[in-house]
């Protein structure tokens, strides 16, 4: 498991704290969202309906990640649809909002999120 210390952000002034497993299956997380709008407009827009393509750069942002990189929205192919999988997959663990006047909320994690993903990172250490 890799701790990252930072913000991942979109150009909407939301920082997502995430924590996924090293292991993470971008195919099978793919196919749970591939009938959303998201997943179809990112598809389009970045890899010119090239699904290998999408599943590269999907799997690039996740690998990005995974190192302790940053993701920002506004320079990231298919940033949203690497948001949406890691929403699905219950990765995010809290948010913070920020908007342009000054004001913010702070979305904590719970304790439910927590143990979720504490029972996954248990399960795929004893798989090893």
């Amino acid at each position: 498991m890799k701790i990252k210390l930072d913000f991942i952000t979109n150009s909407s002034s939301t920082a997502y704290v995430v924590m996924m497993p090293d292991n993470f299956n971008i195919v099978e997380s793919l196919a749970k969202i591939s009938n959303q709008s998201i997943y179809q407009d990112d598809l389009y827009e970045y890899c010119d309906d090239d699904k290998a393509k999408f599943i590269e750069q999907i799997s690039e942002n996740i690998s990005n990640l995974l190192n302790g990189e940053e993701l920002w929205g506004y320079d990231t192919p298919c940033f949203c649809t690497t948001q949406e999988i890691l929403e699905k997959e219950d990765f995010i663990i809290a948010m913070v909002n920020i908007s342009s006047d000054g004001g913010g909320q702070i979305i904590p994690a719970n304790k439910e999120t927590i143990k979720k993903l504490q029972q996954r990172f248990e399960n795929n250490e004893n798989k090893t």
